[in-house]
């Protein structure tokens, strides 16, 4: 079995694209859900306990860095990867 992954997305569309793309692709990696709300993030994660995170930084209410930092305040071992572009 492949890595876990949880999108964290405001917009639909692009959360849509995202997945499709990792279903599409050879890749071993299993979309467990999509959280369009930043407010919902951290129980989401709880919940699914993904290995891979796909998250927007610019969120509206809470962003996505807010969101990063308390990943790595809960997650001792976690290795974050922050790209924009």
């Amino acid at each position: 079995m492949g890595a876990k992954a949880v999108i964290i997305d405001h917009e639909p569309l692009m959360a849509a694209q995202l997945k499709k793309m990792l279903q599409k692709g050879k890749t071993a990696i299993e979309v467990k859900a999509i959280c369009y709300e930043g407010e919902q993030a951290m129980a989401c994660l709880a919940a699914h306990q993904p290995d891979i995170v796909f998250l927007t930084l610019e969120m509206p209410r809470v962003s996505g860095m807010t969101i990063a930092k308390q990943i790595e305040a809960e997650k001792a071992n976690a290795n974050l990867s922050k790209n924009v572009g």
